[in-house]
Parts: structure tokens; sequence; C-alpha cells
């Protein structure tokens, strides 16, 4: 029972499309882990705190020294994409599409929230650099969109 789930064809199972399109509405709709809407907002009394408060919470646990979660996260996407691209395996190469675009997203996240804590920036350019991760979030979750679905139109030639 379990091993016929990756016999599946990913591209054609509703699991596959379910978690993609909540992955990206989730990173559509939090941008550092602050809402969307919040940041369109232009009161600077209410929205300066929250993102310094959530940017240091992130700084916090980022920094500790986390070697093993690294080489974990690295050796998990090596696998994940050697099954998938190499062995032609349906479900890891839509696990490989999910996964690479949470550790890209992740990335991208991390090294704006660094750059913002680094320097010392206006409100007006913290607002600008928020906004600017959130169109690469949107990209990155469109180019995992299209190329899921030209994944699942190859199968049909």
């Amino acid at each position: 029972m379990i091993f016929s789930i990756f016999y599946w064809n990913t591209f054609d199972s509703g699991w596959f499309w379910s978690l993609l399109i909540l992955q990206c509405l989730f990173h559509w709709h939090h941008i550092l882990g602050i809402p969307a809407k919040i940041i369109n907002t232009t009161e600077k009394k209410i929205l300066e705190p929250y993102i310094i408060v959530q940017l240091k919470q992130k700084a916090l646990v980022l920094d500790q020294p986390q070697l093993f979660l690294v080489a974990f996260t690295a050796c998990l996407l090596t696998i994940v994409l050697i099954l998938g691209c190499w062995f032609q395996l349906k479900a890891f190469q839509g696990f490989s599409l999910l996964f690479c675009l949470q550790v890209f997203v992740f990335f991208v996240s991390y090294k704006t929230s660094k750059k913002i804590l680094t320097f010392d920036y206006s409100f007006l350019e913290i607002i600008v650099l928020v906004k600017k991760l959130h169109q690469k979030i949107k990209l990155l979750s469109i180019s995992v969109i299209l190329g899921a679905v030209i994944l699942s139109f190859g199968q049909l030639i």
C-alpha cells in the first residue's frame, strides 16, 4: 500500500496539485511571516515594529550554528533530485519541485532578512525590499507551477 504511492503518476494526481497550490498560496500571502495585506498598509507606527520583531525572531533562530540541519537538507534535496531527475521516478519529480521551491523561498527570505537587519535602512527602504522579496517569491512560485505543467504535458507526448 505504501509503495503504491511512489508509482502514482505525480502530475496527474490531486495530491501533488493540492500541495503545490497550498504551498504557493501560503508564500503569496505571507512574506517573512508577515501577512501581505499588512505590508500594503502605509501606517508606519503599526507596520515598522511588526516587521522588525518578525525579522529579529527569524534572525535569532537562523544565527545559531545549524550545520546538521543544512547538511540534512542538502542530502535530502540531492536524494530527491537524483531519484526524480536521474531515475525518472514521477513521485520524486513532484517532491523535488515542492522541496526546491521551499528551499529557494527560504534562501531568498533569509538573504533579505539578513540584509535588512545588517544595514540601517529607512522604513520606506525596508518596505521596498520586502515588496521585492514578495515579487521574487511570486516569480519562483509561477516558475514551479509552469515547470509542473510542462512536465505533466511531457508525459502525454
